[in-house]
């Protein structure tokens, strides 16, 4: 138990910096049998082309804000994707991965979610997660060409950690 704790303490604090709500009530229910996840808004698509735009100017704070107000917008997976996908950009591996999770609170039937988290945990954290995160994204029934096709590339880099392990 002392575990989440520390887990949900780190999650408020990763909010706190960034200035988003860490779970509003409107997206504890989303992804639950029942419930269909919330599309995403128009306000949060010209957000995403605003902060595009953003990024190609090279000003990474104001694309920042703009993929942090997509998702306190509409909550949906995409918005948390793209958010946790420029977090990545900026090598805030922490942030990043809790917006992958909080993606997967508010719409855990996202298996485009779960594919990317996959693909960031292979690359930046456990190759355990990045496994069970692939399987759960190809049963979900993500497209699947792509899915197998990164679920192949996971695998070979567990191949080669291990054999690495080995000569080292």
């Amino acid at each position: 138990m002392g575990v989440r704790l520390a887990v949900l303490a780190a999650l408020a604090a990763l909010a706190a910096a960034y200035q988003l709500p860490l779970l509003p009530d409107r997206l504890v229910t989303r992804g639950t049998v029942g419930h269909e996840p919330p599309p995403i808004t128009k306000k949060a698509r010209r957000l995403h082309k605003v902060a595009r735009a953003a990024v190609k100017r090279g000003e990474w704070n104001d694309a920042l804000q703009c993929y942090a107000a997509a998702v306190e917008d509409s909550g949906a997976a995409r918005a948390f994707l793209l958010l946790a996908l420029h977090l990545q950009r900026l090598n805030d591996h922490a942030a990043a991965r809790a917006a992958f999770s909080r993606g997967v609170v508010a719409d855990r039937t996202d298996g485009q979610l779960m594919q990317a988290w996959a693909l960031f945990e292979s690359k930046y954290g456990s190759m355990a997660r990045a496994s069970s995160l692939i399987k759960r994204a190809v049963k979900l029934g993500c497209d699947m060409d792509s899915a197998e096709c990164d679920k192949t590339s996971i695998m070979a880099r567990m191949r080669f950690r291990k054999k690495r392990r080995k000569f080292c």
